[in-house]
């Protein structure tokens, strides 16, 4: 490994084994611009194909604007469905571009229906303290944050002021940093 030269190589090396897919649990890639998160990301969906897993990639902002577009409730509907049905979900790019209100709260039906029932992974360049500048006034994020993610990761970042950690394991998730220095 040359790049990115900060990483848990052990926790990454476990994640091809795609034990996590078992269990229903989430893994989340957080880093900065360029150090690889994509491609891990990428590689891991890949893999998971080659095994005879259903995957779906999808960037963020193509995710929540799909849903955001649709306009009926059987649209949404059966939008949601789309986004349910992999076995596995990679959601790219999370932070890159701030939403709407609503468009958290579709990123959050999606996580939470999917939450314990198959895995989903997101890579994002924002560390979880940060996701509320992704969707401005968007109660649902702290949600996702808290309780649906990163409960079980090996990194939690403090509580903002005013939210509030769920302090019972959810369990399965994983969290893997990634830096380029």
């Amino acid at each position: 490994w040359k790049w990115p030269t900060k990483i848990d190589r052990d926790e990454v090396d476990d994640l091809f084994s795609l034990d996590f897919l078992a269990d229903n649990a989430n893994v989340v890639f957080v880093g900065p611009n360029g150090v690889g998160k994509t491609m891990i990301a990428l590689n891991i969906a890949h893999l998971a194909v080659m095994r005879g897993h259903t995957v779906l990639t999808v960037g963020a902002s193509d995710l929540v604007k799909d849903l955001d577009s649709q306009e009926t409730s059987r649209g949404l509907q059966r939008r949601l469905r789309h986004y349910l049905r992999p076995q596995l979900l990679l959601i790219d790019e999370l932070g890159y571009l701030s939403g709407t209100a609503r468009q958290a709260d579709l990123l959050f039906e999606v996580v939470s229906r999917r939450y314990q029932e198959k895995s989903t992974v997101v890579t994002t360049n924002k560390p979880f303290s940060e996701w509320n500048t992704i969707f401005p006034n968007a109660g649902c994020v702290v949600t996702v944050d808290a309780g649906k993610t990163v409960t079980a990761s090996f990194a939690l970042p403090p509580p903002t002021p005013g939210q509030t950690l769920n302090a019972t394991p959810l369990g399965g998730e994983v969290l893997v940093k990634v830096t380029g220095t």
